[in-house]
């Protein structure tokens, strides 16, 4: 909804400062300086309340409390509405915005230009009150006006136009004859319009088949006739439809790029779709410059899109060595985002609902640590982390180690404690594209949420293995009203310390102590074996992502059918040249720009591709006679073993003898002929390329005799 009127914030008269000469002027001047701004009215889009918004500032201000001095008019896209409002009739004075009413269904208030589209159908209701005031005459002021309140106030949108304007103390209204503006729109274009007083059924239009359509017709539901307003809709715009190609609006700009420069900054669009976008789908480019000079990069935004691998956006710091990746959903690995921070830690943010281990987060330190967030876990398991061991020499080690046997440190070798053949067997076969060393551990740490059902005490909320020290220790979730939780600490020499924070509950009993025990070498083994896998993501993500970024693949929009075929017949037109095959491509010599082949280059390329065609017709006539020579040889054989043992042969092996012999006497016949014809087109085969290469203007030199 779009609102003007006079004397905006900004205009000479709006200041108001004391001893400004402009300000003297303020009253003279408020109603010749004229400004629109925007006004929302509630209702729609969560809106809870009217308010203004200044569109050359954006500043949103309340009804109440704004810096503009009255309204003259409202419109939007339906209607065109003025308003009626003056504190002073016959004045040029205007309504202030803080004592209006913005009810655009009291036609006493403000009074629309156009009559929308339904408004005359939606009339019946008001027919019989409509009859009862042409009857008075404009006598009975008062009972129109109640009548026209108690009725629906936007559905009889016209009718209390006339009646609010008859008596609603509009008096340069009152002139008129009480007809809306939309009436005497209609009176200039020489319609059929109803007076205020004294209009019949004689002047009702006819209730056609188009008129109905649009809503013209004002009939009541007797079908007796009513009063009927045929006034104008809106009329159409003066300029054509508005019409972008889809092809102009993917191009963005002029030869699908642009380039602006900024104060420290630098941007850059790009086509998204077409012959001018980018090979690797970046439409925009946002360059930051520390400097006024533009020389020292402080962080570049690339934009992109149509993506395979679902990037969507990268952020470089060169500065801080830090890149961003962000990708849309249906990422490999359920990636969201990517923090890499060079020689020092990389962030992977993902999709948690996209994967089966609930991972949200994984942060990795390089060779120091990872950490991982999970949610939604069945387990209840929130994180893990893994820390590695610092010493160098026992980096080494574990490096020697990490190919055999654990990735626990020497404690976790010597105790007799190795990871189970079908673990090795499975981390084997994850690192089996690299030798890469895995780095010994030597604290692993999982935390648990709380599981209501059970008491604190029984509860895990987090459990550390010291692979190094070779000790577990089991933390317990704190319960009600309590600071302390109890804990339990197991060595794997058989030592165990327990610390229970309730006094009075009875000690576990050795069995349940070792079943505890053995149940956390099986969460240790479990959890290295996690944390091993890990590992392997991460390096399988920075492979996938090399190998994304070496060969960029762009996807087609599935809805632009259009441009997917034309690609479609570029492709086939493309790949049916290149299926035309160059004889001469095999024995032309490497040549730079628009070097010629000399004459003794040319012999030989005729040379080389004569012999070459010579060669496959010989072997071409070999295979012929090799198939002949078989048939032959296979029916003398048949032959003899026919007269051999034709005395003792049936009738029906006789059958079969002269069967088989017909089938060989014809495939000879038809290899006979196939090798008379081999012979006799070689020749004409051996003339024809023979005149195509003296015709070659790439062989032009062999023209040259001097």
């Amino acid at each position: 909804m779009a609102a003007a009127a006079a004397d905006p914030t900004g205009g000479p008269a709006a200041d108001g400062a004391g001893g400004d000469p402009l300000a003297e002027d303020h009253d003279a001047g408020i109603c010749k300086y004229v400004h629109a701004w925007v006004m929302v009215l509630p209702g729609k889009r969560d809106v809870s309340e009217a308010m203004f918004i200044e569109p050359s500032t954006g500043r949103k201000y309340p009804l109440h409390d704004s810096p503009y001095k009255g309204i003259e008019m409202l419109w939007n896209q339906r209607n065109f509405w003025v308003c009626l409002q003056q504190p002073q009739p016959h004045s040029d004075s205007r309504a202030d915005p803080r004592d209006i009413s913005y009810d655009l269904n009291d036609p006493s208030k403000w009074e629309p230009v156009f009559e929308e589209r339904g408004m005359r159908s939606r009339s019946e209701g008001a027919t019989e009150e409509s009859e009862v005031v042409r009857a008075e005459g404009g006598t009975s002021r008062v009972h129109r006006n109640d009548s026209v309140r108690g009725g629906n106030s936007a559905g009889l949108a016209l009718g209390m136009g006339k009646a609010n304007k008859a008596g609603g103390g509009s008096s340069r209204m009152q002139g008129v004859g009480g007809m809306s503006i939309a009436q005497r729109m209609a009176q200039r274009n020489k319609l059929t319009t109803p007076g205020g007083g004294g209009a019949g059924a004689a002047d009702t239009p006819p209730r056609t088949a188009e008129n109905h359509a649009d809503g013209g017709g004002a009939m009541g539901d007797d079908g007796d006739g009513g009063e009927a307003d045929v006034v104008p809709d809106i009329p159409p715009s003066w300029v054509l439809k508005l019409t972008i190609p889809r092809d102009a609006f993917d191009m963005r700009c002029p030869r699908g790029s642009k380039l602006t420069l900024y104060r420290r900054c630098q941007h850059e669009i790009f086509a998204r779709f077409g012959d001018c976008s980018r090979w690797d789908g970046m439409v925009e480019r946002l360059v930051l410059y520390g400097d006024d000079e533009r020389t020292a990069v402080t962080e570049i935004r690339e934009t992109f899109t149509r993506r395979r691998d679902k990037l969507r956006e990268r952020r470089v710091y060169p500065q801080k060595d830090t890149t961003i990746e962000l990708f849309d959903r249906g990422s490999a690995f359920a990636l969201k985002d990517i923090l890499t921070v060079k020689n020092d830690r990389r962030v992977f943010n993902f999709y948690a609902a996209a994967r089966l281990d609930g991972l949200e987060k994984r942060e990795e330190l390089e060779n120091r640590k990872i950490i991982e967030h999970f949610v939604g876990r069945d387990d209840r398991l929130v994180y893990r982390s893994a820390t590695y061991t610092e010493d160098a020499a026992s980096t080494a080690a574990g490096g020697a180690l990490g190919a055999t046997a654990t990735g626990g440190g020497p404690e976790a070798a010597n105790e007799g404690d190795p990871e189970d053949d079908a673990v090795r067997r499975t981390r084997k076969s994850k690192n089996r594209g690299g030798d890469k060393r895995m780095l010994p551990i030597r604290k692993m740490t999982e935390k648990f949420a709380r599981n209501s059902p059970l008491d604190a005490d029984a509860d895990v909320a987090k459990r550390v293995y010291y692979l190094t020290e070779g000790r577990m220790r089991v933390d317990y979730h704190f319960g009600t009203n309590r600071i302390t939780n109890s804990s339990r600490s197991f060595t794997k020499d058989g030592q165990s310390q327990i610390v229970q924070v309730d006094p009075l509950a009875p000690r576990p009993q050795p069995a349940a102590l070792l079943e505890e025990y053995s149940a956390l070498l099986v969460a240790e083994k479990d959890c290295l074996q996690s944390v091993r896998d890990s590992e392997w993501e991460i390096s399988e993500i920075t492979r996938t992502r090399t190998n994304q970024e070496q060969n960029i693949t762009l996807e087609t929009p599935y809805y632009d059918i259009v441009r997917i075929k034309a690609e479609e017949s570029e492709e086939e037109e493309e790949e049916a040249a290149e299926a035309a095959y160059d004889y001469l491509s095999p024995f032309l010599p490497t040549l730079l720009g628009t070097q010629q082949l000399t004459r003794t280059q040319a012999l030989e390329v005729r040379e080389k591709a004569l012999k070459a065609l010579k060669d496959r017709l010989i072997e071409r006539a070999n295979i012929i006679q090799a198939r002949l020579d078989e048939e032959t040889a296979a029916l003398a054989k048949r032959q003899q073993t026919f007269h051999r043992d034709r005395d003792q042969m049936t009738a029906t092996e006789e059958e079969e003898y002269e069967r088989q012999t017909e089938e060989s006497m014809f495939r000879i016949h038809i290899l006979e002929r196939r090798l008379r014809r081999h012979e006799e087109q070689a020749l004409h085969k051996y003339y024809e390329l023979d005149a195509k290469l003296r015709g070659d203007t790439r062989l032009q030199s062999l023209l040259n005799v001097y």
